[in-house]
């Protein structure tokens, strides 16, 4: 059994209701599109095989978020395209069968040993989107019609030989794009564009005919890519904070934060936990103090705190493994990277106590802490200082990191490195002395 998303109608049915599209709703939907290829490329799927209007489904998002989407934003951006279909995804590779649907095959899946590449999903998209733009296939007639005249013949003849009926008008956009889908639908499989380099193109043409839709698309990608997964924890936390801010999805961005912070809350009894517990409780207190009342405040605050404390509990324990699982089985845990960790979970709660309280009341809450956590406090604000290359007021702060810890090396190691960088980096900025 399989299940997925309802999605109100796929691409074939729309373009029969209306015809043809205007060029920025076909410039959001093969936006879309390619974007998903790309993705399905990233994980091992080199050609979808079948790309056509029926396998491209399209969820009315205005269904299901409340007054989206803006009225400064295109209407068209409502609809969110879903890849469907990955039946013949690489049989041209794993099983000898390049074959796809006649209307949108490229000639190389006609006959793959005459070709060196094999690059059909764009060619594909390339009819699909001169098909949503003139209500014609690029052969210049109605696909329904010519898919019941045409045999494999035709197909084939037109795909490595046939006329790209293309005209889109004489304003430049029309003609940018009109030339892309050339590109698109060259006959020589390597002189077509990349799926990246056809989604960049198509960004770049939609953001000169709007660029507020453009913008919010491009956080709706975001929001759609943290779903998938694609990121790693971080991004995909940040990809949340940053989707936030599009009216109509900041109330579901706030319950999936909420909910996974109240499941990770429920069981902190290891360090890897209480690790996860931090970044959980970092993105949605900053979700909170960015779109929160005084009340929402109060519950950063309170979550900050009991950040704090939980890796207070498992001072020693943290290792750069928790924070990172790829370096597990790599000898790279150390005193000093350890305790990088450690103060990155302190600098989340630094923070937010500091956005919700201020910096003076901060600093007063860290002065009751045992020394190794007051050490991590003065390490995160050297840290950031560093980031500035305010090297030596940086250096300035580590020597009260090793004032509280003087017997051990970490912090004089780490201010021996900054030192040197700087000197490195002030030394690469002088002029060499004029010769007399």
């Amino acid at each position: 059994m399989i299940s997925m998303p309802f999605c109100e109608k796929d691409l074939e049915i729309f373009l029969r209701e209306k015809g043809r599209l205007e060029i920025t709703e076909t410039l959001v939907i093969a936006i879309q599109v390619l974007k998903a290829l790309v993705f399905s490329r990233s994980k091992g799927i080199q050609a979808h095989q079948d790309l056509k209007p029926g396998n491209i489904l399209l969820q009315d998002l205005s269904n299901k978020f409340k007054d989206f989407p803006p009225k400064d934003v295109h209407e068209s951006v409502k609809y969110r395209a879903r890849l469907a279909d990955f039946g013949l995804a690489n049989a041209w590779k794993e099983l000898g069968k390049p074959q796809g649907s006649f209307p949108y095959m490229a000639p190389e899946q006609y006959a793959p040993s005459q070709y060196e590449f094999f690059n059909p999903d764009v060619f594909a998209m390339g009819v699909i989107i001169g098909e949503m733009l003139t209500g014609l296939h690029p052969c210049g007639k109605r696909t329904q019609r010519v898919w019941k005249d045409w045999d494999r013949k035709d197909w084939e003849q037109w795909a490595k030989m046939g006329n790209r009926e293309i005209s889109l008008g004489i304003d430049p956009a029309s003609k940018e794009l009109e030339n892309l889908l050339q590109q698109m639908l060259s006959f020589n499989p390597g002189d077509r564009p990349s799926d990246v380099e056809a989604l960049n193109a198509l960004i770049g043409l939609l953001f000169k005919l709007d660029e507020i839709s453009t913008e919010f698309l491009k956080s709706l990608l975001n929001y759609y890519d943290a779903e998938t997964g694609k990121y790693e924890e971080e991004g995909r936390l940040s990809a949340l904070i940053e989707i936030s801010r599009l009216p109509g999805l900041r109330e579901e961005v706030k319950n999936e934060l909420t909910e996974e912070f109240r499941n990770v809350e429920k069981d902190l009894s290891d360090p890897k936990k209480v690790v996860h517990f931090c970044r959980i409780g970092y993105a949605l207190s900053k979700y909170l103090l960015k779109f929160g009342g005084e009340n929402d405040k109060e519950k950063a605050k309170n979550i900050a705190e009991k950040m704090i404390q939980e890796t207070i509990k498992k001072k020693g324990e943290i290792k750069v493994f928790h924070r990172y699982p790829d370096l597990y089985l790599q000898e790279v845990t150390t005193p000093l990277r350890d305790f990088e960790v450690y103060s990155e979970m302190i600098g989340f709660g630094k923070e937010i106590l500091e956005e919700a309280i201020g910096e003076e009341t901060t600093r007063e809450f860290f002065e009751n802490m045992d020394n190794f956590t007051k050490a991590a406090y003065f390490y995160c604000i050297a840290s950031n200082l560093h980031s500035e290359r305010k090297d030596m007021e940086a250096i300035g702060i580590l020597d009260q990191c090793i004032s509280l810890h003087p017997k051990k090396p970490l912090f004089n190691n780490m201010k021996a490195l900054w030192k040197k960088s700087h000197l490195f980096i002030e030394n690469a900025l002088k002029k060499p002395d004029k010769e007399e």
